[in-house]
């Protein structure tokens, strides 16, 4: 209310009362205020006009307030999800941690050590090429077949790292890791679908970083397959399978390795690739999830624990490979009648 008016005011009401003037100044804004908002309809409501009217307006006016109140609730509620969809960091580091490197050949079982055994006499009835062969096995011929503990026969009959200059047996013809000559030592033996792998472990050395690519730098292999030790009806093809991975991944050689022929020379030069999974309140909601054998939760482990989870319910024993002990060990026919034709 402008001077003017208040001036007005006391000279029409003398003998107003300061309570009745605030009262009367109070109803002259508010009517000032509905007759020039822009809040479009709240005059209606309470201007002097029919009550179904007014109510009407009402009502409107109450469904245009909910809905502002539930929009602005709306995109407050988008704004405290912290939505990210990724987040790219570049680091440039003078020294990498070098990678694990896990390799397998693919011949299982050396021929040397199981032809004179009933168990070549099982495969090779089982294992046949030819669909049209008879491919039954009598096992009453084997009474003693299934005592077999398979996890120490994979471990004695596949293919071994240590090389023997006058045999000319074993797998590690010649070995260097940044220059200097390593053994087998500095591999590990590690079960996989693909039987008995290495894994190379650079922590041997206490030093497991690299400065530069290059043999010199890192790891330089000369890797015989031994293939006069291979089995014909087993594997089509001779060589080996290689898996750079995480040193706390599971090495899953056979579904995400490289192949590598005999007699030819490979260079692996890889780039290093970190992904983080938010947790909340990001809207991902990752969890730290634990997998069985696994030190870190990753897809590909996930699917693996997931397919060797599902060979082991379906043959109601574990592979000798599995991580978890929930089953009994697979004897060697219920290997070779159920987790054989599950892996492929």
């Amino acid at each position: 209310m402008h001077s003017d008016e208040l001036k007005e005011l006391n000279e029409d009401h003398p003998k107003l009362s300061v309570k009745e003037k605030r009262k009367h100044i109070a109803r002259h804004l508010w009517e000032d205020f509905l007759g020039n908002s822009t809040l479009h309809g709240l005059h209606y409501i309470f201007e002097k006009r029919p009550a179904l009217q007014r109510f009407i307006w009402l009502i409107l006016q109450a469904c245009m307030f909910s809905l502002l109140i539930w929009q602005t609730s709306t995109i407050a509620l988008k704004y405290l999800e912290f939505d990210v969809t990724s987040s790219i960091e570049l680091v440039t580091e003078e020294e990498v941690k070098f990678p694990a490197i896990t390799f397998c050949n693919f011949n299982k079982y050396r021929k040397s050590f199981i032809k004179d055994t009933d168990f070549y006499k099982v495969i090779e009835k089982a294992y046949r090429l030819y669909e049209n062969e008879n491919n039954s096995v009598d096992w009453t011929k084997y009474p003693k077949f299934n005592d077999l503990n398979m996890t120490a026969f994979i471990y004695n009959v596949s293919h071994q790292m240590d090389y023997d200059d006058k045999t000319k047996k074993g797998m590690l013809y010649y070995c260097t890791w940044k220059g200097e000559k390593c053994d087998k030592t500095y591999f590990k033996r590690t079960l996989t679908d693909m039987g008995l792998c290495h894994t190379f472990t650079p922590d041997k050395s206490n030093n497991n970083k690299v400065a530069a690519p290059g043999k010199h730098y890192g790891l330089h292999l000369k890797i015989s397959v031994e293939q006069p030790e291979y089995i014909g009806f087993l594997e089509f093809s001779a060589g080996l399978k290689f898996r750079i991975h995480d040193p706390d991944e599971l090495p899953l050689v056979s579904g995400l390795g490289f192949a590598v022929m005999p007699g030819s020379h490979v260079y692996a030069s890889i780039t290093r690739q970190r992904t983080i999974s938010l947790k909340s309140p990001y809207k991902t909601m990752c969890e730290d999830k634990k997998l069985p054998g696994a030190k870190k939760y990753t897809i590909a482990a996930c699917y693996e624990v997931c397919k060797q989870n599902y060979i082991a319910k379906s043959c109601k024993c574990q592979p000798y490979y599995m991580r978890d002990i929930k089953y009994k060990s697979c004897n060697v026919k219920e290997h070779i009648n159920c987790v054989f034709p599950l892996e492929g």
